[in-house]
């Protein structure tokens, strides 16, 4: 009896295409339904046999981990290159940007204080 493997909502092409190669080289029978117009119904990887089932999980659990690493890696290399700025390099970049939205949330905190302290 067939079986779902995986749900493929917020699964990328790359990612799904991978996936059907690691169960492609790994002899695992499956087939894939589409998902359907306006997302309401997401695809999904299902095995044709259920005995498959924990073979397929592991190697799916096992590219997932290496998937995770290897971002980890990329987001490092692109922190320590300088490629991505963190919060205070953003705010030093666009310093009259920051400005008015430091402005903005103080008169706004300020606004709300005041009817709080008009009330009592």
């Amino acid at each position: 009896m067939a079986i779902k493997l995986l749900s493929l909502n917020g699964v990328d092409n790359n990612e799904a295409c991978e996936i059907r190669t690691l169960l492609n080289e790994n002899d695992i029978n499956y087939y894939e339904t589409p998902g359907r117009n306006f997302a309401f119904i997401h695809g999904a990887i299902w095995l044709v046999d259920s005995s498959q089932f924990g073979k397929a999980q592991e190697l799916i659990t096992k590219y997932q981990a290496q998937r995770e690493n290897n971002a980890k890696i990329t987001y490092g290399e692109a922190v320590t290159s300088g490629e991505i700025k963190s919060f205070f390099q953003r705010v030093k970049d666009n310093i009259v940007v920051s400005a008015f939205w430091a402005i903005g949330i103080l008169i706004v905190v300020i606004g709300f204080i005041a009817k709080v302290f008009e009330r009592i």
